[in-house]
C-alpha cells in the first residue's frame, strides 16, 4: 500500500511538470511552424479541423488522467 501511495503522490506532483512541458513544446512547434511551415492562414479548413480535433482529445486524455489521480487520491482506504 505504501509503495501504491508513494507512486500517487509522484504522479500528482509531476503532473504540473508535466503540463508545463506540453505547453513549452507546443507553443515551441507553434513558433517553428510559424517561422518555418504552414500558416494558419494557407492550411486548409480539413488540416484546422483535423488539428482542433487532434488538440481537443489531447486535452481531454490529460484531463482524464488528472481526474484519475485526485480520485484515486482521495478515495477512502
Amino acid at each position: 500500500m505504501a509503495a501504491t501511495q508513494l507512486g500517487l503522490e509522484v504522479a500528482f506532483y509531476l503532473y504540473p511538470c508535466g503540463l508545463f512541458v506540453t505547453l513549452l513544446s507546443s507553443q515551441s512547434y507553434q513558433f517553428y511552424r510559424d517561422r518555418h511551415g504552414v500558416t494558419r492562414q494557407n492550411a486548409t479548413d480539413d488540416e484546422q479541423k483535423r488539428a482542433s480535433r487532434f488538440y481537443a482529445l489531447l486535452i481531454r486524455c490529460f484531463q482524464l488522467l488528472l481526474s484519475l489521480l485526485l480520485v484515486s487520491r482521495h478515495s477512502p482506504d
